[in-house]
């Protein structure tokens, strides 16, 4: 029995060594397939911006937290003195390493002509179950791994959440580079009628931008319809989860985290704006407002250390209460067409006031027009 288990560690052994070494090579020298693999929402509006990229020198790029809440079009009216004309890239459910993929891939893309890139500032990704997600499978490389891995030990997070962090990278990195990852990036996504008809509508009137209240009145989708019916009840059943969002927010400013310095994760996002430079692009970091206790506890001591003149943060419910009301909100989450368009005016303020510019208040017609052309009535939510 002995002899058996040693030769089930030793044959083991080889067979990771050999395909950690085999794939390594193959990923290397595989054709760039991010178009089929990543999410064709994204692929959607990717292909539609870079196919326009002389047209816009700003994007957005983030999760729902950016795709629902920033509105280019109100946006740019307010910063035009300064010929600013913005896209919005965010994607549901996107966060690092996904967003730094897009930045890089936007700074090598020649047809694109930016001058700013505003990053969203989230926590890694907690990848469950969808550890051999095409997208991920992509993503993850030997690099990022140990970069997931070093962050994680040097984060705020309670050790139980490290663990389980760590757990979660180290089992998309195993299913990558012993093979099975292969099976994944050499099929590509489905593109529904869905996606196509949001993306058109995305394209052809926000410029990327798709608040829920405006997705929910466009959709056709019944399971859509039905799901943010729910979301939106769920939060009109019980408002006491924005309290307590409020009193989270307000904590961190005069919390002591154990991990103050945060070298490991501000090395890697000097080096993104290293190579921005480089491209002349600048990024700007955004702190959104009503992240979660465990996002809030992973990003914001990263947040600190950044310079004054590479971020914005919106998260703070003093500055910002519009942020944190029912009625500018449609789920927990995330804000309505109203909450939104609140959002996008002190982004462009914050915004001039980094890049030296001289704001230009939002005239309430400006608002309520957005509002209009943009939300959907939901009864129980006035």
């Amino acid at each position: 029995m002995k002899k058996f288990l040693q030769k089930i560690i030793i044959y083991s052994t080889i067979y990771f060594i050999s395909a950690f070494a085999i794939t390594t090579v193959v990923y290397h020298y595989l054709p760039d397939n991010y178009d089929l693999v990543e999410d064709p929402y994204l692929i959607s509006k990717l292909n539609y911006f870079t196919a326009h990229g002389n047209e816009y020198n700003t994007v957005f790029i983030g999760s729902s937290l950016t795709m629902r809440h920033i509105n280019p079009v109100l946006f740019d009216s307010l910063t035009t003195t300064y010929g600013i004309n913005s896209y919005n890239l965010g994607l549901p459910g996107m966060r690092p390493f996904r967003t730094y993929d897009l930045v890089n891939r936007l700074l090598n893309n020649k047809s694109v002509q930016l001058q700013y890139i505003l990053l969203e500032l989230n926590q890694l990704d907690l990848i469950q179950s969808n550890y051999n997600n095409k997208s991920i499978m992509y993503s993850m490389d030997h690099e990022k791994f140990l970069f997931s891995i070093r962050s994680t030990f040097d984060s705020n997070l309670a050790w139980i959440k490290k663990c389980f962090y760590l757990f979660q990278y180290l089992r998309a990195y195993l299913y990558k580079y012993s093979g099975f990852g292969l099976f994944h990036l050499l099929h590509p996504l489905p593109i529904s009628d869905e996606v196509t008809k949001a993306n058109v509508l995305m394209q052809e009137h926000t410029e990327g931008f798709y608040a829920k209240d405006f997705e929910l009145r466009n959709t056709t989708n019944d399971n859509i319809k039905e799901g943010y019916l729910a979301e939106n009840m769920e939060l009109l059943e019980d408002t006491s989860v924005i309290s307590k969002n409020i009193e989270l927010q307000i904590s961190k400013y005069g919390q002591k985290y154990l991990h103050e310095k945060q070298s490991i994760y501000l090395e890697f996002l000097g080096n993104l704006r290293s190579k921005s430079k480089k491209k002349n692009v600048e990024i700007i970091f955004v702190l959104p407002p009503r992240l979660s206790e465990t996002a809030t506890n992973s990003i914001y001591p990263v947040y600190k250390k950044l310079d004054i003149n590479q971020k914005i943060d919106l998260s703070d419910p003093k500055k910002f209460p519009e942020f944190y009301t029912v009625q500018n909100s449609f789920d927990i989450n995330h804000l309505n067409s109203k909450g939104s368009n609140f959002y996008t005016s002190y982004l462009a303020q914050q915004f001039l006031r980094i890049i030296g510019g001289k704001y230009k208040k939002a005239s309430k017609n400006t608002i309520d027009q957005s509002i209009t052309s943009n939300s959907v009535t939901l009864v129980k939510a006035q």
